[in-house]
């Protein structure tokens, strides 16, 4: 079960996202099903909701890093853009953690600019192509 937050009185708080996730693991165990295999479910459960918003996050990272120098990197690509997009390039790549947490994200800013490092494992390399690889 995710962490929950607490009331100043020390009551926990749940999220409707945990609820539905408590839903979803107690009408799996109630068809037999292994804490094992409902593990495994909640993970497909959960990517398949976030992929939702995949399409609309693919259209943010082209317009955030259009213009952006790009360079191959072991496993990955370095994305060079201006420092001024560190707090939306921050939030997305937040985001696609959530949705693919194969990729590994890296930010370093170097003065006027930002270097993004994303790297990702053999399963992820195509997605990894198809987001961060320079339009035509």
């Amino acid at each position: 079960m995710l962490p929950a937050e607490r009331t100043p009185a020390g009551y926990r708080v749940y999220g409707e996202d945990t609820v539905d996730r408590l839903a979803f693991s107690g009408a799996a165990k109630d068809l037999g099903l292994s804490l094992e295999e409902i593990s495994e479910l909640l993970e497909v459960w959960e990517s398949a909701l976030t992929s939702l918003h995949a399409p609309e996050r693919a259209g943010q990272w082209q317009q955030l890093l259009s213009g952006a120098g790009r360079e191959e990197i072991d496993d990955g690509m370095r994305l060079v853009a201006p420092a001024e997009r560190t707090g939306q390039l921050a939030t997305l790549a937040a985001a696609e953690q959530q949705c693919c947490p194969f990729f590994d994200f890296r930010l370093h800013l170097d003065g006027p600019v930002l270097r993004l490092e994303v790297r990702a494992t053999a399963e992820g390399a195509a997605l990894l192509t198809e987001l961060f690889a320079p339009t035509a």
